[in-house]
């Protein structure tokens, strides 16, 4: 027990230290253009490293349970969560904004841990499910099949070179509005398909699946889709549970990895690419979000479902106007997700609101997955993820198509009988 608590915070500070010393020496220094300042603060400094040592307790819990949102959450917590503390270090920001952005985080873990799983009942047999899930695959199939032979002529492309003229020829497309949902939520449920047959060794399907995601990918040039893909097929082939321990080490790898690639190749694709992109940007957005909305009235998801009720927003679309004021590019999509999202929409409010509404609906997602293995769920819980990362609540419900991902998980075929274990640290 010792050596592991041992381990574990050796390798989170391992993993503090190093993307320390990527923001400062490399973020800072190459990006600062773009608002990642660098102020040396020893009291500050102090604060971060506490503040990572505060969560060991949550990661431990976490660390023993074996459930589709507990992998989620882990993954926000290296995604997001420590390079926060980063930011807390050496980015200027108020302490109102460290003290609601740490209460949001810390009501993320304790709601997590106090609300029990949702029960959903079964309520079709086993022969009525596959021939629901099959109504599902037939769905997914169809919806990109015509969007493909309607809008592009059936093209298959399978390299990055072009991605940006495929997606500005995308948007000119005039895809019907429900038709767009459904290609929408596929991005996150075809990859849950294809590892789930290639499991089941139903390879007809797989193969099915695989040529339908190219043919997504030829639509709108969403690197999203052929990476998850690939992980997939590379969880199937590969993937072992004690794997799941060495979580940490994958990130502190991708640090060292893009320090090196620096000093050595003299270029930058995993820092900016990656390390840039998802562990900072996010967190610099947050505090942009809280600076605007801290002086200004809370949207109050007017810009989300509420727009159906004829509620109209006093703002043009939040993404765009952020961009606008604090980067100067009104065309700039800053959009993001957790923090921004609870302030955005309810401000201080939403930092009680919003974390109670994220776990409610991991919960249902355990639910609906129990039974399935990990290696089948692992590509979601990734995608899961940077979505939850990088978009509002609801846009996440429908447009990136959490709730079509609970349906399907709830018709796939379980195991009858659940193994009981616990995944050590």
């Amino acid at each position: 027990m010792k050596k592991n608590v041992i381990g574990l915070i050796l390798t989170l500070l391992m993993f503090k230290i190093t993307t320390d010393y990527i923001y400062v020496n490399l973020i800072g220094k190459i990006f600062g253009y773009s608002g990642f300042k660098v102020l040396i603060n020893n009291f500050n400094l102090i604060i971060s490293y506490l503040l990572v040592v505060l969560i060991i307790p949550f990661i431990r819990k976490l660390n023993k349970k074996n459930t589709f949102s507990s992998i989620i959450v882990l993954l926000l917590v290296y995604l997001s969560y420590i390079p926060f503390t980063t930011m807390v270090a050496y980015f200027p920001m108020e302490k109102k904004f460290i003290v609601q952005c740490l209460s949001y985080w810390m009501l993320i873990f304790v709601f997590y841990i106090m609300i029990p799983k949702i029960k959903i009942k079964k309520v079709f047999k086993k022969n009525t499910n596959k021939k629901i899930l099959m109504f599902i695959v037939f769905i997914l199939v169809g919806t990109i099949v015509f969007i493909s032979g309607r809008y592009t002529g059936f093209r298959f492309k399978i390299n990055f070179h072009n991605v940006y003229e495929l997606r500005s020829e995308a948007q000119t497309f005039k895809i019907p509005i429900i038709l767009g949902y459904i290609y929408s939520a596929s991005k996150s449920i075809n990859p849950l398909l294809l590892a789930y047959y290639l499991t089941k060794k139903k390879y007809e399907y797989s193969i099915l699946i695989f040529i339908i995601q190219i043919l997504s990918f030829s639509i709108n040039g969403s690197k999203t889709i052929l990476t998850t893909t690939l992980l997939a097929v590379i969880f199937n082939m590969f993937y072992k549970k004690k794997y799941l321990k060495l979580l940490p080490w994958i990130f502190i790898s991708f640090n060292f990895l893009g320090v090196l690639e620096v000093y050595i190749l003299k270029t930058y694709t995993i820092i900016n690419y990656f390390i840039r992109r998802v562990f900072f940007v996010p967190n610099l957005l947050n505090y942009y979000y809280y600076d605007f909305f801290k002086k200004n009235t809370p949207d109050y998801l007017k810009q989300s479902f509420l727009r159906y009720l004829n509620q109209k927003s006093e703002y043009p679309p939040i993404d765009n106007m952020i961009g606008d004021i604090y980067f100067n590019k009104p065309e700039m999509g800053a959009n993001n997700g957790l923090f921004s999202d609870a302030y955005a929409n309810f401000g201080i409010f939403g930092i009680f609101l919003m974390p109670l509404a994220i776990i409610f609906i991991l919960k249902i997602l355990d639910s609906c997955a129990e039974g399935l293995e990990d290696k089948i769920l692992l590509t979601p819980a990734i995608t899961l993820a940077f979505i939850f990362i990088s978009s509002f609540y609801f846009t996440i419900l429908l447009t990136h198509g959490l709730i079509g991902l609970c349906i399907t998980l709830y018709f796939l075929e379980k195991r009858r009988k659940l193994k009981k274990y616990r995944r050590k640290i």
